[in-house]
């Protein structure tokens, strides 16, 4: 779990950048050893189910994530 809060302080860090999703929290539930982390939704999925579906991106590809 620490690691997992140590990723969610650089999120917070990076939640104010226009091209990052945003994040709006992290819950802990230390008695079931859960953690949630509460982002903003994506409707195009995350780069890596892309990356599975169509392979290695193109330089179109890429400007249109980089915007």
């Amino acid at each position: 779990m620490r690691k997992l809060a140590k990723e969610c302080d650089l999120l917070r860090k990076l939640n104010k950048h226009a091209n990052i999703v945003k994040y709006y929290g992290f819950l802990e539930d230390k008695e079931q050893e859960q953690a949630s982390i509460f982002m903003e939704y994506m409707p195009c999925g995350n780069l890596q189910s892309l990356y599975k579906d169509f392979g290695k991106f193109d330089e179109l590809m890429v400007k249109r994530f980089a915007k």
